[in-house]
């Protein structure tokens, strides 16, 4: 009889697949752990680096529902980088764009959506 891992894979591509899985799980909830730690001090400012990367778009958008709520519930300023441009969109009062770190364009999603630089343009737009 013929196992899985040998018609497939062999079994050290299975075994570095677990391994990868272990990995960004501990990785996920490491960011979940941390995203929560933060949220229970109730801030009035808080600064998240990718809240959502790595996510499903199911996981992210319940990301981004969090952090609507703690914006207009709590009042609490949300300074995000992300790379998440539809995430952004739903959050962001206002959004700065960054090409070749450079800022190219600011303002709400509908003013960078008008801006002379394409970048920005296309960008908020995806």
């Amino acid at each position: 009889m013929t196992s899985w891992s040998t018609v497939f894979l062999p079994a050290s591509a299975w075994e570095q697949m677990a391994r990868n899985i272990r990995r960004h799980s501990r990785e996920g909830m490491k960011k979940r752990a941390g995203l929560a730690r933060a949220l229970v001090l109730e801030p009035k400012i808080l600064l998240a680096d990718e809240p959502s990367s790595g996510r499903d778009r199911i996981t992210a958008s319940e990301i981004d529902e969090l952090l609507i709520r703690r914006k207009t519930e709590h009042g609490t300023a949300l300074i995000i980088v992300t790379h998440d441009v539809h995430g952004a969109r739903r959050v962001a009062d206002q959004v700065a764009v960054l090409d070749k770190g450079n800022l190219v364009a600011f303002g709400s999603v509908y003013e960078v959506s008008q801006s002379e630089n394409e970048v920005a343009r296309k960008l908020i737009m995806e």
